[in-house]
Order: C-alpha cells, then sequence, then structure tokens
C-alpha cells in the first residue's frame, strides 16, 4: 500500500533557528498536518504551544510529522504529552532519534516511510567542565516510564536503556513489527510560501 503526503508548505509559522521549526502542512485530504523539523530546544513547548492555541480551532489536524535527530528531552516529553492528548498519528518521513522518538511513540496511529530512520539510546548530558558526554540515569528512567505509558515494546525499551547516550540503535524490522509501526512508501513535496 502506498500512502502519499502532497505537503504544500503553508508555514503560518517558524520558530527561530535554533530552535524546532513548527509548520502547518496540507496533506492532500481535508485535514492537515503539523511538520515539527529541526532540534529540540529547551523552551520548544512553549513556543508550539502559543503557536498551536492560534492555529488549531482554525484547522482540522489529524497528525504530526517528525523530523529531529533529537534535542532536549523534557520538552519532547512535554511535546508527547500534547501528540498524546490530541490522539494525532505520528509520521516519520526521514529521522526520528533520539528524544524525538517520545513524541513518535505518542502518536495514536504510526507510521514510518520506507527510507526512515528511528533511532534510540539513554539519555546523556554534555559536562562543560570535561567537556565529556555522560550518560544520566535520571533522565533515561523518566524517558522509560513516559515509553512505558504509550505501550512501547520491552525490546526497545531494554535497547533504549543499553544503548550509552553516544551512540545509537536503529529500529529493526522486529522492532517496527512488535510496537505497530507502518511502514509506507511515502513521497513528500514541500513548497515554501
Amino acid at each position: 500500500m502506498k500512502f502519499i503526503i502532497f505537503v504544500f508548505g503553508l508555514f503560518l509559522f517558524n520558530s527561530t533557528a535554533n530552535a524546532m521549526e513548527f509548520s502547518l502542512v496540507n496533506s492532500n485530504t481535508n485535514h492537515y498536518k503539523i511538520l515539527m523539523k529541526g532540534d529540540i530546544k529547551s523552551g520548544d513547548v512553549h513556543i508550539f504551544a502559543n503557536w498551536f492555541n492560534e492555529i488549531v480551532y482554525n484547522n482540522k489536524i489529524d497528525g504530526v510529522i517528525l523530523d529531529s535527530l533529537g534535542g532536549n528531552v523534557y520538552d519532547a516529553i512535554q511535546l508527547s504529552k500534547i501528540i498524546k492528548v490530541m490522539d494525532y498519528d505520528t509520521y516519520v518521513i526521514n529521522n526520528c532519534k533520539s528524544a524525538c522518538t517520545l513524541m513518535f511513540f505518542a502518536g495514536k496511529n504510526k507510521y514510518m516511510s520506507s527510507m526512515a530512520e528511528i533511532g534510540i539510546h539513554r539519555a546523556f548530558i554534555f559536562n562543560t567542565k570535561t567537556n565529556n558526554i555522560e550518560d544520566s540515569n535520571e533522565v533515561t528512567y523518566s524517558m522509560m516510564k513516559i515509553m512505558q505509558k504509550y505501550n512501547v515494546s520491552e525490546k526497545v525499551l531494554i535497547e533504549m536503556m543499553t544503548t550509552p547516550g553516544d551512540k545509537l540503535t536503529l529500529l529493526d524490522n522486529q522492532d517496527i513489527k512488535e510496537n505497530h509501526i507502518q511502514k509506507y512508501s511515502i513521497n513528500v513535496s514541500i513548497r515554501q510560501n
């Protein structure tokens, strides 16, 4: 089965260059999807909430398209809770890694393109005193608890807990099947206005 999203860029709002960008896109249906693209930065949940409150009541939104290599876990957790409460489907066309996976697994139905990569690892903190990456057990535990609420498989939880913060484990076909992720061939064209 082929799932086609034609994205006609209705870039009604873009956050700052350093933060995640939020855009409303037409998915060639009567509904729109929210495109969440870029690194997840501290404060993104507040930027999103303000943008979302202006946009959501005037448009029918049925899903979130994610394209992120990750970022701030605390904002990703809060964004995932919004996705969960709104009962949105989640889509990955290119990448959803690290903290982005919290938002992906919050989706009612989860979809990934045949070329998408979804990657997990333990949470980490960059220690500015030593210039080293250090695993954070406390943050990793918070991620695990959220993912358990989203019914993520035990195998993926173990992979997340055991993959060091400076490494990445990509979901394999077994992970995709166990977590009810639907794979589609997705063709996307984005035109910015």
